[in-house]
């Protein structure tokens, strides 16, 4: 209950505080020096979503493909979905980064791919650094270690998360100067 209550919240405050930063449509931002730079970004994004959207889709359709035989065993339905809702974390990310670097629909609102991205980013980082944190205390012998794709797997989920915090502080930050100028 708190955390809904937090999160309504935030997203009140964040809508009188910011969104002035987040209307408008996407075929209307201006071309900007940074354009080329945001969609070299949104390409990253894309492509590294790519990794735990594919390892997290095999995971969620049975494969033991790169799990240790402690999260082999463990695996069930629960986990199964687990995963799936990552691969729609991965592709919100991707689709959400594309269209923020490469959209010139007039028809689509900047906060559809803002909010995408966010939100896929955003689950993403947040399980992958919980998990890498957790695992930093497990010993060498501890069959519960996670396998080099696991552990691959979720740094790659963190430098997505920290690619889309960073562009999106330069984006937003940039759509301030313009205003103000």
């Amino acid at each position: 209950m708190q955390a809904l209550a937090l999160g309504t919240l935030f997203v009140l405050y964040a809508r009188e505080r910011w969104a002035h930063l987040w209307r408008g449509r996407i075929g209307t931002l201006p071309d900007t020096p940074t354009r080329s730079a945001r969609r070299l970004t949104a390409a990253a994004v894309a492509v590294l979503s790519l990794l735990p959207a594919t390892t997290h889709l095999l995971w969620a359709s049975g494969s033991t493909t790169g799990l240790n035989a402690a999260r082999a065993a463990a695996t069930d339905l629960d986990s199964r979905l687990n995963d799936a809702g990552y691969v729609l974390f991965s592709l919100l990310t991707a689709v959400g980064a594309l269209v923020l670097g490469y959209g010139r629909s007039r028809r689509v609102p900047l906060l559809l791919p803002l909010a995408a991205t966010w939100i896929g980013s955003g689950a993403l980082a947040g399980w992958g650094g919980w998990l890498t944190l957790t695992t930093l205390s497990v010993s060498a012998g501890d069959p519960k270690l996670p396998s080099p794709l696991l552990s691959l797997t979720y740094a790659v989920q963190m430098i997505v998360g920290m690619l889309v915090a960073v562009a999106g502080a330069h984006f937003f930050a940039e759509r301030e100067a313009a205003r103000c100028a």
